[in-house]
């Protein structure tokens, strides 16, 4: 599970009017997990049985400082993200994720910084809009019994987004999404899935279309339904993530891999019963906004640790809170237009953080 990126305040507002705006984030932007809703996740994520939305928000505060030659600076950093991710066209069954139907993907990204010194941008903001198709199952089979034997489910996705320190004039901030794959899902509930993904936004190598490989496989059948178990071991390899996720039963989930190539991230959770989920995880996180204080193709990298702990409560079936607190660490802005080659521009110190989430769907 990524876990959830930093966020700004602007420098001019008044203590009262940054207290009642973080009364108004905190319910409003409330979700379980940091899950993407556009660009591959928007085809490759789960959907329930007859489930055709789904909306997710969270919001994070870690109060902290940065520290400049001779001084130090209080800083409020905000981050509050809202996802929607809607299906028009089939009512779904287990097993077939999101096969069937138009998906529409949207997700908002917003990082505010209170008081952070003249290196630190009032915020950073990044929209992402997609849009995606599942073509007719019988689209090409492959003959046989092997592996990749059977009716594959092509699908696309297209889009496009915007990511900058200056979200309303900088036209430098605009960036495409594209992916293409194809999925299978076998009669004892294997799902083999081989796609190739574009993000004009990724953290590395964003000029590039990157391959995507998923495999789940089902730990058991129950002998009286034909069904596969909830129980199940997956592999996703490549872009978005790759990743290593075991439910050995209906109440432990383990996860562990890299998100978006290189920032590592573990989560463990268990369902205590039908309302009550604890989770504790770890994870390495950044996100990505045009610097729109310069002519040439830079970035602004907001990167960072975190550790926490906490829980979900499900009080009806398809609407859930968190709340989690933790610790974050190696906090800091970078300047660059890959990751992997970037400077510190302003680092923060280690702190506390809470972070309150929510997610309905219908």
């Amino acid at each position: 599970m990524p876990l959830p990126h930093p966020v700004p305040t602007r420098r001019g507002l008044s203590r009262c009017a940054r207290a009642l705006r973080r009364c108004l984030l905190l319910p409003a932007l409330a979700a379980a997990t940091a899950q993407a809703q556009t660009g591959t996740a928007l085809l490759t994520s789960y959907w329930e049985p007859g489930q055709v939305l789904a909306v997710q928000g969270d919001s994070t505060r870690v109060p902290t400082e940065t520290r400049g030659p001779g001084e130090a600076t209080d800083t409020d950093i905000w981050a509050s993200r809202t996802r929607l991710r809607a299906r028009v066209g089939s009512d779904g069954s287990p097993g077939e994720g999101a096969a069937g139907g138009m998906l529409f993907g949207h997700e908002y990204t917003h990082v505010d910084f209170s008081g952070g010194g003249e290196s630190v941008p009032e915020r950073l903001v990044r929209q992402e809009m997609d849009v995606g198709f599942t073509l007719d199952e019988q689209t090409f089979y492959v003959g046989g019994d092997g592996l990749f034997s059977g009716a594959w489910t092509p699908a696309l996705e297209v889009g496009f987004g915007h990511a900058s320190t200056n979200p309303y004039e900088d036209d430098r901030g605009w960036y495409g999404l594209a992916s293409v794959q194809a999925e299978r899902v076998s009669a004892n509930g294997n799902r083999l899935l081989l796609g190739l993904t574009y993000d004009g936004n990724r953290s590395t190598l964003p000029d590039l279309p990157l391959p995507l490989v998923l495999f789940r496989k089902p730990l058991s059948i129950d002998p009286q339904t034909g069904r596969p178990s909830a129980a199940e071991i997956g592999l996703t390899l490549g872009y978005p993530e790759t990743r290593l996720i075991y439910k050995p039963d209906t109440r432990w989930t383990l996860s562990a891999g890299f998100s978006q190539l290189d920032a590592f991230t573990a989560l463990a959770s268990y369902r205590v019963n039908e309302h009550v989920t604890v989770l504790a995880g770890y994870g390495g996180f950044y996100d990505q906004f045009h610097d729109a204080d310069t002519k040439e193709r830079r970035r602004i990298f907001v990167v960072g640790q975190r550790l926490e702990v906490g829980a979900t409560i499900t009080p009806v079936q398809r609407l859930s809170f968190t709340l989690t607190g933790g610790w974050g660490f190696g906090q800091q802005l970078r300047r660059g237009y890959d990751l992997r080659s970037t400077e510190e521009i302003q680092e923060f110190d280690d702190a506390a953080f809470v972070r309150v989430a929510a997610r309905l769907s219908f």
